[in-house]
């Protein structure tokens, strides 16, 4: 059981890889895919936090010594979207943005919070790169980034095929069939997939509504999740 893994299994994740080395099969009981099927790749999941800082200024008896930090970070947030590549699966979005107090004064501060997604594992050095290179485009204005990758991606790799058509084979002699599939969040098998063990993800039960108020199960999954937990820890 993992207590933090909501929160990115900050102080989990160490102790989930030592003792996923060198095991047999790493099952990951997060939930399945709404049909039932298995994650067989999962994106790896990051967050960036940049803070620019301007001069403060009366907005209208002063306006041109001002430096306005939330210009700055307009340049900045639409220079970290166009860092987005949906052909390889890299995803920036700017998802909160704070900065300012009133109206009549220019804004000194702006902060932003950036959720970043990749399934190809060389796109996280050169999303990071590009981050850090980020250079202020308003005179006297000045940025810091920080962040990064914090779960790896779990890609869809040689390992990961045979360990799904395994669980197949297995499934289908208790009488089950399974079907692979993918997410774009991360759980803590993005931990063990570097790994190089034989990984299983969605193992657990399955339903609609995740992280919702309306969020429920599928009962008929209770027994199926049962009975294919038990085949593969018996048979593998």
């Amino acid at each position: 059981f993992t207590s933090d893994e909501e929160i990115g299994s900050g102080s989990s994740h160490e102790l989930i890889k030592s003792l996923a080395k060198g095991t047999a099969l790493a099952l990951v009981l997060e939930s399945g895919l709404v049909d039932g099927g298995l994650k067989t790749w999962r994106k790896g999941v990051g967050d960036f936090y940049v803070k620019v800082k301007g001069r403060a200024a009366h907005a209208g008896g002063a306006h041109e010594e001002g430096r306005n930090a939330i210009e700055e970070m307009a340049h900045q947030v639409l220079a970290i979207q166009e860092m987005t590549d949906y052909s390889k699966g890299t995803t920036l979005s700017v998802g909160v943005i704070k900065g300012g107090s009133v109206s009549n004064v220019v804004p000194d501060e702006c902060s932003i919070e950036v959720d970043f997604r990749v399934l190809v594992p060389e796109e996280a050095g050169r999303v990071e790169q590009a981050m850090q290179a980020l250079k202020p485009v308003t005179p006297d204005t000045t940025i810091e980034v920080s962040g990064g990758l914090n779960r790896p991606p779990m890609p869809k790799d040689d390992l990961m095929k045979a360990t799904f058509a395994r669980a197949q084979q297995i499934a289908a002699g208790v009488g089950l069939e399974i079907r692979a599939g993918g997410s774009g969040g991360g759980s803590d098998g993005n931990f063990v997939a570097p790994l190089g063990v034989p990984l299983l993800d969605g193992m657990g039960t399955y339903g609609e509504g995740l992280h919702s108020e309306r969020e429920y199960i599928f009962s008929r999954s209770l027994p199926e999740r049962a009975k294919l937990l038990a085949a593969l820890i018996k048979e593998w």
